[in-house]
């Protein structure tokens, strides 16, 4: 597919601009639904117990908690219905 002069790959919802990687508007409501729903069934499984931390003694963080700049930005781009586009490449 051809937009603005760039080829892009169509890969499971978000679309490939070089290096880079965007969601189109129209992608975004069901990409937040799907990452909700994986954040709440994650909420679903057994916490891991306190003693079992990482091997740097990190606490574990939690889905909910690593997703949620990733929704609020989600919830946002769907608000104003804006394409988003990252860099993939670092």
């Amino acid at each position: 597919m051809r937009k603005r002069g760039r080829t892009t790959a169509r890969t499971g919802g978000a679309q490939r601009y070089g290096a880079g990687r965007a969601l189109l508007a129209e992608d975004i409501e069901a990409a937040l639904a799907r990452l909700k729903a994986a954040v709440e069934a994650d909420e679903q499984l057994p916490q891991p117990d306190e003693s079992a931390q990482g091997e740097d003694d990190e606490p574990a963080v939690s889905l909910a908690h690593r997703a949620l700049p990733l929704i609020e930005l989600l919830q946002a781009a769907a608000k104003a219905r804006c394409n988003l586009m990252w860099d993939s490449s670092s």
